[in-house]
């Protein structure tokens, strides 16, 4: 066996052994997550203040994805304002 053949040989079972040990790197997914932050009067444990929201919520959404996806989020921040921060996230 020559020297390219051998090279050859070993490349194969450490190629399967990344697919079978990194299952992120197969199976990874484009998340995308749009986000409304804004300002609002909330209500915790009763009393009433101004508060920061995300998607009109306290708690904001649950980001949800799994090691080596892509996540990609776009953030508008105080949309009255009209500011917007594209972000990516790998």
């Amino acid at each position: 066996m020559t020297g390219k053949e051998k090279r050859q040989h070993m490349l194969l079972p450490v190629l399967f052994y990344i697919m079978i040990g990194v299952p992120g790197l197969v199976w990874a997914e484009i998340v995308g997550f749009e986000l409304t932050i804004a300002q609002e009067m909330v209500s915790v444990a009763g009393a009433t203040a101004e508060g920061m929201t995300i998607n009109g919520n306290i708690p904001g959404p649950t980001l949800r994805f799994n090691e080596g996806d892509t996540a990609i989020t776009t953030i508008d921040c105080f949309p009255a304002l009209g500011r917007q921060h594209p972000s990516q996230a790998v």
